[in-house]
C-alpha cells in the first residue's frame, strides 16, 4: 500500500498593523512509501523570494533612499495607502499600469527600478 505524506513549513513574515501575522505556506517535502520526493528545508531556504516580495523590497529601498514616508509616496503615485503598503509587503499582484504609476511617483525609470529587483 502506498502512503503519501505531505509536509508544510510555515514562513512568518512581518505583523500587520491590526496585529495578526501573515503566513506564507510552502510545500516543502513529499514522501511516498518512506522515499522522499521533493525538497529539503535547506533547499527551501535557497529558493529566491517571490517576485512580488522582491519588487516590494526594491520600491521600499528607493522610497527610503529618497527619505519619504509611505503617505507621501502614495500621494505621488496616486494609489491608496493600503494598496501601496501591500505592494511593499509583497502581498499585492500589480498591473503594469500601477507599476508605471509607482515608478513615476518615485521618480525612477522602469529599467532602473527593475534592475533593483
Amino acid at each position: 500500500m502506498l502512503r503519501a505524506t505531505f509536509v508544510f513549513y510555515e514562513i512568518r513574515t512581518a505583523s500587520h498593523s491590526k496585529g495578526h501575522k501573515e503566513l506564507q505556506r510552502l510545500q516543502c517535502g513529499v514522501w511516498v512509501s518512506n522515499k522522499r520526493i521533493g525538497c529539503t528545508r535547506r533547499e527551501l531556504s535557497a529558493m529566491p523570494p517571490d517576485i512580488r516580495i522582491r519588487f516590494g523590497r526594491a520600491i521600499r529601498r528607493v522610497r527610503e533612499k529618497q527619505r519619504i514616508n509611505q503617505e507621501e509616496a502614495t500621494e505621488r503615485c496616486g494609489l491608496h495607502r493600503t494598496y501601496y503598503s501591500g505592494v511593499e509587503r509583497g502581498v499585492r499582484n500589480l498591473s503594469l499600469v500601477n507599476i508605471e504609476k509607482i515608478a513615476k511617483g518615485l521618480r525612477i525609470s522602469l529599467p532602473n527600478l527593475f534592475s533593483r529587483v
